[in-house]
């Protein structure tokens, strides 16, 4: 009987107290409040209901209002005007851009890479989510090369920090050069489609730029880092990454690492499909300021991988041991010319393959193929600023340097018993040497981008194999490839542009194209022969694109569809 007199005592002096919006005096209606041992939410019409215990403090809480505490002794006051006036927080989105266009560039994309992306292992899968690009896939988990409308391989220009690049040792891309990207160092990748810019090489598809982490200085000593991980039970992947970092006022360095592995997965039907893969990479990429103005920047990384399965191939990855360093210089002018890079940079790739483990009954040989690349450089740019117009030149050098050598040991045949020996690469080496500009030109509503390259193309065999030799009268070539590209655009409203482009490119053959010396590499069984005196491939291309672009002027961001 006293629990219930209690209960009705309660009910009985119990106050309520309305919610308003402070601006719009609306009632703010399932706003969570707690006062003493009282719990509830401000019902449809913004009421709330407490007993005044002379000692409590009421919280209330609301996602678009925020938190309010009001003291108990203000409390009585509170229940006596029976109202509460609550002004709305106001919230600022900070920038972010998933999928944007350059502003100044032609016909391009810029991926931002988030935590997600870093826990790949390969730099084409984050291509992957860009629907002009495709991949090429051999192994389930590695080595994937990217195909941009319907151009691949050397057609496409791949680059770190817009210089940088690698070889792919083996003759059948196991170890393609966008694999060999520090992938959790990277900040953005932009993809320049077409051969309409010419700053980074004569490409034919375009360039696809990977940018590493920018420095980030502070006025005092910091230290910072990230650890994440993920697991897939399909496969049982396990990737991992990490870094840690040290910035002062005049340095920025950030050391990183990452490890990632598998195992053979199961496809629709249950059936197990070959696609184990071992993969680790750790480096460093340094930055000192020298001064206000000048800027250095050290990167050094070391990628390793082993027992990787290629089922679409006719041998394994067994090692691939990979450094990649480079030397980046920057220094800022306040006249025209605003800016003055300059890079150097060196990739060495030792790549092992074999066929050990390819389920072939009866094998007819045993084959090892170890290879060696060897890609080495220099790039040097200046900027300049006219008004609303800008001018680019610069001048790079580009050496690809490849030898390797394939054993087959015949186990069945006329052969048996006996090893052969073949010059894979035959020491072969390509040298570049190249002058470029580009000028963007603006004018109200009107832009006009010109753009030319003119490079000298110079390869020869160091270690010529006799049989390969036999087919032809030279076995080096110089070569002079000119290229330039014009395009103009315009804004025909806030939301729409119009661009027209025109570009001739022209290239010389790769190392294998050069110089592969009977092995197949193609998508069919029959050894390819390489040709040193190969013509230079030309294009000329030219687009149309009407451009929409929908504007959220909130989170300034820019989402734009061809």
């Amino acid at each position: 009987m006293v629990f219930w007199m209690c209960l009705i005592s309660y009910q009985v002096s119990a106050q309520t107290i309305q919610l308003l919006d402070q601006k719009h005096q609306t009632p703010i209606i399932n706003a969570s409040y707690s006062y003493g041992t009282t719990r509830g939410i401000s019902d449809n019409k913004g009421m709330i209901a407490i007993t005044n215990d002379q000692q409590s403090t009421l919280v209330i809480s609301h996602l678009n209002y925020g938190q309010l505490s009001i003291p108990s002794a203000e409390i009585a006051s509170i229940i006596q005007q029976g109202t509460i006036y609550w002004s709305r927080l106001k919230f600022e989105i900070q920038p972010v851009r998933i999928i944007a266009l350059h502003e100044n560039l032609d016909d391009s994309l810029s991926i931002l890479v988030n935590n997600q992306h870093r826990l790949s292992h390969d730099a084409t899968q984050v291509l992957a989510q860009v629907p002009e690009i495709a991949l090429i896939r051999k192994s389930g988990n590695y080595g994937f090369d990217p195909v941009l409308r319907g151009f691949k391989y050397e057609q496409l220009n791949i680059v770190l920090d817009g210089a940088q690049s690698a070889n792919a040792a083996c003759p059948n891309r196991m170890d393609t050069p966008s694999s060999q990207i520090p992938v959790n160092m990277l900040s953005q990748i932009s993809i320049l489609k077409g051969p309409y810019s010419l700053r980074y090489g004569n490409a034919f598809g375009g360039t696809i730029n990977f940018q590493t982490e920018q420095a980030t200085y502070g006025q005092t000593p910091k230290v910072n880092g990230r650890l994440s991980g993920s697991y897939e039970s399909n496969g049982t992947i396990y990737r991992s990454e990490g870094r840690i970092g040290f910035n002062g006022s005049a340095y920025d360095i950030k050391l990183f690492g990452a490890l990632s592995s598998g195992t053979n997965y199961e496809d629709g039907d249950g059936r197990e499909v070959q696609s184990g893969f071992y993969r680790n990479n750790f480096g460093s990429i340094m930055n000192f300021r020298l001064n206000d103005n000048q800027n250095i920047r050290l990167n050094v990384s070391h990628n390793y991988a082993k027992d990787v399965d290629f089922p679409a191939l006719p041998m394994d990855l067994r090692k691939d041991d990979t450094w990649l360093g480079s030397i980046h210089h920057n220094t800022r002018f306040n006249g025209h010319l605003q800016t003055w890079s300059t890079s150097i940079y060196s990739t060495y790739v030792d790549h092992l393959m074999d066929n050990f483990d390819k389920p072939t009954d009866p094998r007819m040989v045993d084959a090892v193929t170890a290879a060696k690349t060897l890609n080495y450089g220099g790039r040097t740019e200046g900027h300049w600023v006219f008004d609303s117009n800008q001018l680019y030149v610069g001048a790079d050098f580009r050496g690809d340097k490849a030898e390797g050598e394939r054993s087959r040991h015949f186990l069945m045949g006329p052969n048996t018993g006996n090893t052969v020996y073949d010059n894979v690469w035959q020491d072969a080496a390509i040298n570049k040497m190249g002058i470029f500009g580009e000028f963007q030109q603006n004018f109200q509503h009107w832009q006009l981008v010109y753009a030319s390259r003119i490079e000298y193309n110079q390869a020869k065999a160091h270690k010529p194999d006799d049989a390969f030799a036999a087919y032809y009268s030279s076995m080096s070539s110089n070569t002079i490839n000119p290229s330039f590209s014009i395009g103009i655009n315009r804004s025909l409203s806030s939301k729409w542009r119009a661009e027209l482009w025109l570009g001739h490119a022209q290239r010389s053959g790769s190392l294998s194209e050069r110089y592969i010396n009977f092995l197949p590499i193609g998508v069919d069984p029959y050894e390819m022969l390489g040709n040193p005196l190969l013509d230079s491939e030309k294009t000329i291309k030219s687009t149309l694109v009407l451009t929409i672009a929908v504007v959220q002027h909130n989170c300034n961001s820019r989402v734009s569809h061809h």
